[in-house]
């Protein structure tokens, strides 16, 4: 007898199973003896699976001698069936569980387990381990805080705030200061904290601040203040620190918090940018803009009020009012004096500046007239009264005559011209230029020629003249001159000329007629003009008592005193100049070759320029050499020999860097000029590339090497291995030990997760779409054909 006994459908959810086919309409055909409710096809809906035997009505049976069994279900909805198996007749033999499940019945789901996820069928123990991000025997658990992957082996970045348990992806971020996928990589430069949002404040210098809490390490900008740098500076200070107070800016406001610069001008009694600087003296107010009353010995710099008093003559808070009528002078105290009509006096100095009233002297008019004066303002000056006695006061009048010479009520009338004396009677001497209109006497001197008081007498002999002032000139064997005109009738001694023999010859000659010329005397002065000496020495390049001779072979100058510079040859020099005519020895300079070459020049006339010595020194004067060695990137004795190759700087002791193709570096700088040799930096190329670079000018970035370390400088080898998911010596492949699944439109997956990131092919479950999807069902047909055994049942599960 065949017989195929269907038993029951189950539907997989999360974490829960549900008979989805319990009690719903089945049928069968060709069932064992048909209208036995024990066969019936509803047998294997009816939740029943305490016993399996085929007779005891929990199973359907088909007929005997059919070689195909027909069986199905109508679930009455749509529903995804993962998979389907028929188990056979066992007559209560207990089944191995498959698909994911185990127990007693098979009804357990099991956990987590890796690659097939099937579980012991008795325990559930997961016998290859559990899939990524589960741990424990059953692959149940997940892996504890901070652990993932395969058997919660690997530990979470502790920059991580929580990572994926099967990734280790950072999936609910990062620490404050780190970002990237797994939280590996420091904030950019420029930014801090969580989620690198922050932006840096003004660090000093531009420095990059701390990439967790935004401290500037360095400290910051002029102008801020606070570790990060990002709050400008207040309460009145400024500039680095904000250590510097505020000038007295306006009305007490907060200057600029970089340069301390008061943005609205200055508070009164300050001036400048900074409002630092007191007024000067004579100005006050704001920003110091007005100025003192000139009548204010000094005033406060704030109010402009004249706190030290005022300037005589003027009075009030600001010195700006004249003192009142009738007073003047140092706090207005003094009194005006008799002023004509009786106006005030000026009221600084007490001056009547219309005058005195009659009796009175300027300029205060407070004194009598005196001292020969009379009149309005004691302006008129008294007549010649006798004996010089004061004359009225008002008029004028001499009161007791005139003194001899003058006449008149006033005696202010003169004698006339050449009359003198009592009522000028008496008649002067013709000699005399004008007498004295009192005595006779001529005190405005006599005519030339004549002397005495009164004029009467001829001038002495060796006199003439004038008053006989004159004194007569070089007359020729000493004999006198006319008394009046001078002259001398019989000749000039020699060295003299003209008619009264007073003038010395002309510059240039000398002796008797001034006929003989005078020599090279000093600065072209005149020689001694009677005997031709010259005084004063003589003039540079001669000598003698006459100064004709030019200074002697090897001599030149003021008295030839003067040594030849270093002439070539041992040639003289010039014997007023000194210069060399033919040229100087090597080493010194023309023209008087007395002086060696100055800095930088030697040898020839100093044409040559001295080679590259140490801190420009200059050479010797004569040999060119360098006293003091070379400069830097020069050798030899002259320095004129760049570094030998490979050589640069200071004594070329310095050795060149890795240059490009084995070229010279700079003979002073060491500098490639070429570029380095792949694995070095610019621009000495003795630093080898870091910073995950290598290669040529360091541009190539380094691959993946493991924990991010340093590959090696030129060929940019890993040398201790790459980072997971990459392979090759440069760690710049990645690894592919996997099989990718069935990605969208054959797409690759992820090179380390195996993700399909852009979703899957029809029917293949995301992420890796290496599971099949269930397929869709309305009701579930099953036909086996050609059973292999007697008598034998079936269990489908879904």
């Amino acid at each position: 007898m065949n017989q195929l006994i269907p038993l029951l459908g189950l539907l997989a959810f999360t974490n829960a199973y549900v008979n989805i086919a319990l009690n719903k309409p089945a049928y069968q055909l060709y069932q064992y003896h048909p209208g036995d409710d024990r066969f019936d096809a509803s047998n294997a809906v009816d939740g029943l699976k305490s016993d399996f035997r085929g007779l005891n009505g929990q199973c359907t049976l088909s007929a005997n001698d059919q070689r195909t069994a027909q069986w199905w279900v109508d679930f009455g909805t749509i529903h995804s069936i993962h998979h389907i198996t028929i188990y056979y007749r066992t007559d209560n033999v207990t089944w191995v569980c498959d698909g994911g499940m185990y127990g007693d019945n098979c009804n357990v789901p099991c956990g987590n387990c890796y690659e097939s996820k099937q579980c012991h069928h008795i325990n559930g123990t997961c016998l290859k381990g559990c899939t990524s991000g589960y741990q424990g025997l059953l692959c149940t658990t997940e892996c504890d805080e901070n652990y993932f992957g395969l058997n919660c082996k690997e530990e979470c970045n502790v920059t991580c705030k929580s990572c994926n348990k099967s990734t280790g992806v950072c999936d609910n971020g990062c620490y404050a200061g780190w970002e990237g996928e797994f939280c590996e990589t420091e904030c950019p430069a420029g930014l801090y904290g969580e989620h690198c949002s922050n932006n840096c404040g003004n660090c000093l210098n531009n420095t990059n601040c701390h990439h967790v809490n935004g401290t500037c390490s360095e400290g910051c900008e002029p102008g801020y203040q606070e570790h990060n740098c990002t709050e400008v500076c207040d309460g009145d200070m400024y500039g680095y620190n904000c250590s510097i107070p505020c000038g007295k800016c306006f009305e007490s406001e907060q200057c600029h918090h970089v340069n301390g610069t008061c943005m609205n001008g200055c508070d009164s009694g300050y001036q400048g940018q900074n409002c630092t600087e007191e007024c000067q003296d004579n100005f006050f107010g704001r920003n110091c803009e007005h100025i003192c009353n000139v009548t204010c010995r000094s005033c406060n710099k704030t109010t402009g009020v004249c706190d030290s008093g005022c300037f005589p003559g003027w009075t009030g808070q600001y010195c700006q009012n004249d003192c009142p009528f009738g007073f003047f002078g140092e706090g207005c105290s003094s009194q005006c004096g008799h002023c004509l009509h009786q106006t005030t006096c000026h009221h600084v100095t007490g001056v009547c500046e219309q005058g005195c009233e009659p009796g009175n002297q300027a300029p205060s008019c407070t004194e009598a007239c005196e001292g020969g004066m009379y009149g309005e303002n004691c302006s008129t000056p008294c007549g010649n009264c006798l004996e010089s006695e004061q004359c009225h006061h008002i008029n004028g009048t001499c009161v007791n005559g005139c003194d001899r010479g003058y006449q008149g009520l006033k005696c202010i009338d003169e004698c006339e011209d050449y009359f003198f004396g009592q009522n000028c009677n008496d008649m002067c001497n013709t000699t005399c230029n004008s007498c004295n209109k009192t005595t006779g006497v001529c005190d405005n001197g006599c005519h030339p020629g004549w002397r005495g008081s009164f004029c009467e007498e001829a001038c002495m002999s060796g006199s003439f003249g004038l008053q006989c002032n004159n004194s007569c000139g070089h007359c020729f064997n000493q004999t006198t001159c006319h008394h009046i005109t001078g002259i001398c009738d019989k000749g000039c001694e020699p060295g003299y000329k003209s008619t009264n023999c007073t003038e010395a010859c002309e510059v240039g000659t000398y002796g008797e007629n001034c006929s003989n010329q005078c020599g090279h005397c000093f600065e072209t002065e005149q020689c001694h003009h009677i005997n031709g000496t010259c005084m004063n020495g003589c003039d540079s390049g001669f000598h003698g008592l006459l100064c004709t001779d030019e200074c002697a072979y090897g001599t030149y100058g003021k008295k030839c005193e003067s040594k030849c510079g270093h002439c070539i040859g041992n040639s003289v020099c010039h014997h007023i100049t000194g210069a060399c005519v033919q040229g100087c020895e090597p080493g010194y300079k023309a023209p008087n070759c007395t002086e060696a070459c100055t800095t930088g020049v030697y040898g020839q006339n100093c044409s040559s320029p001295c080679g590259n010595c140490i801190d420009l020194e200059k050479c010797h004067h004569i040999n060119g050499t360098c006293l003091n060695g070379c400069g830097s990137g020069y050798q030899g004795l002259l320095c004129t020999e760049e570094c030998s190759f490979g050589y640069f700087g200071e004594q070329c002791n310095g050795i060149c860097g890795h240059c490009k193709d084995n070229s010279a570096c700079h003979h002073i700088t060491g500098t490639c000029a070429k570029g380095c040799a792949p694995g070095y930096r610019f621009p000495k190329c003795t630093e080898a590339c870091d910073g995950g670079t290598y290669g040529d000018n360091c541009s190539l970035t380094c691959g993946n090497c493991e924990e991010s370390e340093q590959c090696h400088h030129i060929d940019g080898t890993c040398m201790n291995g790459c980072d997971s998911g990459y392979q090759s010596v440069k760690c710049n492949q990645e690894r592919c030990s996997n099989k990718c699944g069935h990605c969208l439109n054959n797409t690759a997956c992820h090179h380390v997760t195996g993700t399909c990131e852009n979703g899957c092919e029809p029917g293949y479950k995301a992420p890796n779409c290496t599971d099949v999807v269930p397929q869709i069902l309305a009701s579930l047909f099953l036909r086996i054909r050609y059973l292999k055994s007697f008598s034998t049942c079936f269990y489908v599960k879904m």
